[in-house]
């Protein structure tokens, strides 16, 4: 099974929390349109109305209180694990995620790596 985007799920928990696509955008340092898109996004890709936009303040639909305790518990659960994972429970970008490098130079050297051995010459 496909799972919808994981940032729209967070999307989709904060405005659920906040009630409002303005405050959300707040917190997450966006406008309240490209909030309102992002729900909008994640809506059609579920192909369900999460949110009733039609009264003054932005209410759950049923589909959307139904679903919201399942994406709470999951971005909870994501949290928790990152937590266990990350030595002093903070982030660290330095910290290598493979034997011999960081992620990021893991990360590169995969993606180019076709291209070099590729090349002529090589």
């Amino acid at each position: 099974m496909e799972l919808p985007p994981l940032n729209s799920l967070r999307l989709f928990a904060i405005v659920a929390r906040c009630g409002s696509f303005k405050l959300a955008a707040q917190e997450l340092n966006r406008t309240p349109g490209a909030v309102s898109q992002g729900i909008k996004s994640l809506e059609e890709w579920l192909n369900v109305a999460l949110f009733d936009r039609r009264k003054p303040e932005l209410v759950l639909t049923p589909a959307g209180h139904d679903y919201l305790p399942y994406i709470n518990d999951a971005l909870s659960k994501i949290a928790q694990g990152t937590d266990e994972i990350l030595p002093d429970n903070r982030i660290s970008h330095d910290a290598p995620a493979i034997e011999g490098g960081d992620a990021e130079g893991a990360a590169t050297a995969t993606r180019f790596q076709p291209v070099v051995l590729d090349f002529p010459g090589t």
